[in-house]
């Protein structure tokens, strides 16, 4: 495990510095009661917490085993898309499905349009 995941904040109080996703998300709570059934597209600079606060809020929508990473965008193909259909059809007991995708600057339009 590498440093960065090691000591990677596990709760919201402990991501440092992004104050205003915390209060944004905060206020979609407040307004919908939940971060579930929405999409979100977190941008920033290298280094800021990006995946970080993604994989807080999958963590809040979505078990553990219902949450797939895509890190790679050569990850991400026909058969990835497939499976994707077919797991949406399967609800698992707990809160939901989440999809992480990092690294969206290198997928293709293609890759970008089939999602």
């Amino acid at each position: 495990m590498q440093l960065h995941e090691k000591h990677r904040p596990r709760v919201w109080a402990d991501l440092v510095g992004q104050e205003k996703i915390v209060a944004k998300l905060d206020g979609i709570r407040r307004s919908a009661g939940t971060l579930a059934g929405d999409s979100y597209f977190v941008t920033g600079a290298s280094g800021t917490g990006k995946t970080t606060a993604a994989l807080l809020i999958a963590d809040e929508v979505a078990d553990g085993f219902s949450i797939i990473e895509f890190n790679d965008p050569s990850q991400f193909n026909a058969e990835a898309l497939r499976n994707l259909y077919r797991q949406r059809d399967f609800r698992p007991i707990g809160k939901g499905w989440c999809y992480l995708f990092n690294e969206v600057h290198g997928f293709t339009p293609t890759q970008i349009r089939n999602l």
